[in-house]
């Protein structure tokens, strides 16, 4: 018994290391079968978890970065922001719509765009949204799916 489960201890150890090594492919296991999922699967498969964390590092976290810093003169900071804890329809509105040319933020200028996000669902941008306003040091409200659907249909 003690040899099986260091068996299986050691299987998932050696598919944890593929996971991280093999980059295009995401190697699962089940007891009974091993299962070879794509990159694109594996995205899909977090955008329908609808955590807003999870679709904030998949989709956010490359420029505004792990704390919502941002990347000064390039992206803004999400954190301690009025564009993040004020206006909600504005927020929603850049994550729909994208936004482009020069904003200021927190006394600084940036000249970057950021591209709209509108294949996410409306709860999916509610979730990502409700997580950016109530972390980094913001605390702001909630946003529901409702206000991202009736944005959507202007």
């Amino acid at each position: 018994m003690i040899k099986h489960k260091v068996s299986l201890t050691l299987l998932f150890i050696i598919l944890a290391i593929l996971i991280i090594v093999a980059g295009s492919e995401i190697v699962s296991a089940n007891v009974s079968e091993i299962k070879i999922i794509n990159k694109k699967f594996l995205n899909e498969t977090l955008l329908k978890a609808d955590s807003g964390k999870a679709i904030y590092t998949n989709k956010c976290m490359s420029c505004h970065q792990v704390d919502g810093s941002g990347v000064p003169g390039t992206y803004p900071p999400l954190q301690k922001s009025a564009w993040v804890s004020g206006d909600k329809i504005r927020l929603i509105n850049v994550v729909l719509n994208g936004l482009e040319g020069e904003i200021i933020v927190n006394d600084e200028t940036y000249i970057n765009s950021m591209p709209k996000l509108d294949y996410l669902t409306d709860n999916q941008i509610a979730q990502v949204l409700t997580f950016v306003r109530q972390n980094f040091n913001n605390s702001a409200g909630e946003v529901i799916s409702e206000e991202v659907a009736k944005l959507r249909k202007k």
